[in-house]
């Protein structure tokens, strides 16, 4: 499909980290992963051997490891890689692609999620492009619900050592990757540095040991954020103790007077 956009499968992904406030780092697929306690790497088309043996070394210390379709298809000389996709990421995610089914643009389907599973129970719509695979050891999160590969997998976990491995067979709606992404979250124990509505931007930076906290409210309207101690607004010189009431479009710059992190 000449619909694949590497870009787009990515913000897709971000998007949902960026929502929940949680800094990314972008890194080469040649990086030292052990410092992550989350990699996700949507489209992962190229994949050499020794990428593939270093995620797997990861994951089976204790990483997550989170992929989608179109991953481990070729080397890094551009040849198909033999004895079925997703290629070295085959026994790490515990499946097999057998084949591939890119959609029109107009077309779509929908992957559905049983009771009791990590997301929310439901359909979600799905496009773009679909996997048929197989699970060799990995278990499906959700199904296709419709066309000749209906009740397939659609989204899968597989444990691997001591982590686990991720694999989404087709491009879904945001709602899913949010509530995908959200979960994962919670299970790692990563944080926002604060909590604050949908709309309400937040990241960190830790310098000399202090953290420096930068708040925007990309929203029309007030909003209230609390504090888990008391923070300075290094633009106003204003101490927040317990809550900070930002403006619509209002930015705030907040220090800890105290050493964290």
């Amino acid at each position: 499909s000449t619909a694949l956009n590497y870009l787009e499968e990515v913000m897709h992904y971000y998007r949902a980290l960026w929502e929940h406030n949680i800094a990314v780092d972008i890194i080469s697929p040649d990086s030292p992963l052990t410092d992550y306690d989350l990699i996700v790497a949507p489209l992962l088309h190229m994949v050499t051997a020794a990428q593939g043996a270093a995620i797997e070394e990861y994951v089976a210390g204790g990483g997550t490891f989170l992929t989608t379709y179109f991953s481990g298809i070729v080397d890094e000389h551009q040849r198909a890689w033999l004895g079925g996709y997703p290629g070295p990421l085959r026994k790490l995610l515990g499946i097999w692609v057998e084949e591939f089914d890119p959609l029109l643009p107009e077309m779509t389907n929908r992957i559905v999620v049983a009771e009791g599973s990590r997301v929310p129970a439901g359909t979600y719509t799905c496009s773009l492009w679909c996997d048929l695979l197989h699970l060799e050891g990995a278990t499906a999160i959700a199904t296709f619900a419709e066309d000749f590969y209906a009740r397939r997998p659609a989204v899968t976990e597989h444990r691997f050592g001591a982590g686990r491995a991720f694999y989404v067979a087709t491009r879904t709606e945001p709602r899913f990757v949010s509530t995908l992404v959200e979960s994962l979250l919670d299970e790692l124990g990563i944080e926002a540095p604060l909590v604050g509505a949908v709309g309400v931007e937040v990241t960190q930076r830790i310098y000399e040991g202090r953290a420096y906290t930068f708040v925007i409210n990309h929203r029309g309207d007030k909003q209230c954020i609390s504090l888990p101690y008391a923070m300075r607004d290094l633009l106003t010189n204003t101490l927040h103790e317990t809550t900070l009431e930002l403006p619509g479009r209002g930015v705030a710059v907040l220090f800890a007077p105290l050493a964290v992190g």
